[in-house]
């Protein structure tokens, strides 16, 4: 498993640094940044391998990033993909982010600009495959300014021919759970 961080600044990143993103193996990218498929590209990534897209949770600082995502896989792609792009994330706000952004780039008036995707929305708890990993998540717990809870998603990402892990979160607080979670990986 190869796992190149494409970002490790906070929220609003420095000049030149984008917020926390990584890619894994090339083809799955975690939370989508401020602009992502850029810093993918000056890191040698090729945006248009992209099998998946992955949310750990959906505050701006980690989502502002997938209608760029989205304009280059739908410019730049449309000719090369083959299959429907994943986009994976919290249930709770899956569906209405991506819609958001299909909409800011106004994907029914530019045909040309529409990304064949599937969404899979997931709760805690849940699971699902994509090639040669599993993933598998527990919650996170994390807050927005106003103190409300935000659903929030821990992956623990396995390599299926190895059972080599690692796990990861978007953010969160202290939550017990997540090292009980992560033990082994």
């Amino acid at each position: 498993m190869n796992i190149t961080f494409i970002g490790v600044s906070s929220c609003i990143p420095d000049p030149g640094k984008e917020m926390a993103s990584f890619v894994i193996d090339g083809k799955h990218l975690v939370d989508t940044g401020w602009c992502s498929v850029l810093k993918m590209r000056e890191f040698g990534l090729d945006p248009l391998a992209l099998e998946s897209i992955l949310f750990t949770h959906f505050h701006q600082d980690h989502y502002l990033g997938l209608p760029q995502a989205l304009f280059y896989l739908g410019l730049c792609g449309r000719e090369i993909r083959k299959t429907p792009l994943t986009i994976i994330g919290p249930e709770a706000h899956l569906e209405r982010i991506v819609h958001a952004a299909e909409e800011f780039l106004q994907s029914s008036r530019f045909p040309e600009l529409k990304v064949k995707r599937r969404l899979i929305p997931i709760a805690p708890g849940g699971s699902f495959e994509l090639g040669t990993l599993r993933f598998e998540t527990c919650a996170a717990l994390h807050h927005s300014s106003s103190q409300r809870v935000e659903q929030a998603l821990v992956y623990k990402v396995i390599q299926k021919s190895e059972g080599v892990s690692v796990v990861f979160t978007g953010d969160t607080h202290y939550h017990p759970p997540i090292a009980e979670f992560a033990k082994g990986a």
